[in-house]
């Protein structure tokens, strides 16, 4: 099953259930953020500037990569 269709089914639940899957998202979320799994986002231009080293320094490395 899809996540597109899992949300379908969430939509079309009752309310009361609709809440236990909220509840099971919002612990879910919790216990991810516990173990450091959160979702964060960088910068992008500090992105930008870490990938450009990781390139530069390992240019030969990439070049024999896309042989």
């Amino acid at each position: 099953m899809s996540a597109t269709q899992v949300i379908s089914e969430i939509q079309n639940l009752p309310p009361e259930e609709r809440a236990v899957v909220l509840d099971f998202v919002r612990k879910l979320d919790r216990d991810l953020a516990s173990v450091g799994g959160s979702i964060r986002h960088m910068d992008p231009a500090k992105a930008k500037a870490i990938s450009e080293r990781i390139f530069s320094d390992n240019a030969e490395l990439f070049r024999k990569l896309a042989q």
